[in-house]
């Protein structure tokens, strides 16, 4: 089975990155049972500049799933964002 990619934008200064994190940290919690299907990458904004520049990421919080920007700029709700990683592992 083909991994889901998670990545996402931190800023270590940022409240908004955290929030996004802790969120999904939680839709991760739930859905442990298809982590061996997940990988999350966090980007730094000096480490990864290149990536986030091809993802597209220019403003933050930022969360890329497969490549695609899925939320940016704004906080998911946590049934929004697991649907969309489970609908992702369920299609591959």
């Amino acid at each position: 089975m083909k991994k889901v990619v998670i990545e996402v934008l931190e800023l270590k200064s940022c409240p908004e990155c955290h929030k996004l994190i802790k969120v999904l940290q939680e839709v991760l919690s739930e859905i442990e049972d298809m982590k061996d299907t997940i990988e999350v990458v966090f980007l730094d904004l000096f480490d990864h500049n290149s990536r986030i520049n091809e993802l597209g990421m220019y403003q933050c919080p930022a969360l890329a799933i497969n490549g695609d920007i899925r939320f940016m700029g704004e906080i998911p709700h946590k049934e929004e964002l697991k649907s969309l990683i489970v609908s992702e592992i369920l299609s591959h």
